[in-house]
């Protein structure tokens, strides 16, 4: 794991290593919005926000929802699961990330501005400086 990342700069940081390279990757948006386009990633904190502070560290905790499509037949899942595997090898591959990957959520139904999404959720855990 890398360095300790002030608590201010870890979504700009996490939006940096998943910004769009490509024409046809995922808007990436780097805290709650009221309505997204699709494919998306939103970098938003986790509950909790924070770890419990240590005399040695204290780790927070951002999450990443991959926002496929809206439930309807097609090829959603497939989006998914390529969104999901392409932000596991961006944050694999930077050599710079601080971030450990926790547990991948499975495909959900997830409502935003009251229209339902196919979603997975990724958590994070990140070292942090105050």
């Amino acid at each position: 794991m890398g360095d300790r990342v002030n608590i201010a700069d870890v979504l700009p940081k996490l939006a940096a290593t998943l910004a769009p390279v490509d024409d046809d990757d995922p808007v990436v948006y780097d805290g709650l919005v009221d309505a997204i386009d699709v494919p998306s990633l939103e970098l938003v904190w986790a509950e909790p926000w924070l770890e419990a502070p240590t005399s040695c560290s204290t780790f927070a905790l951002p999450a990443v929802w991959c926002n496929a499509g809206r439930i309807e037949p097609g090829d959603g899942m497939r989006v998914l699961e390529e969104m999901v595997a392409a932000v596991l090898r961006k944050l694999r591959d930077d050599p710079t990330s601080s971030f450990a990957i926790g547990e991948t959520s499975g495909p959900r139904v997830r409502e935003v501005a009251g229209v339902k999404y196919l979603a997975a959720r990724i958590p994070l855990r990140v070292p942090v400086a105050f």
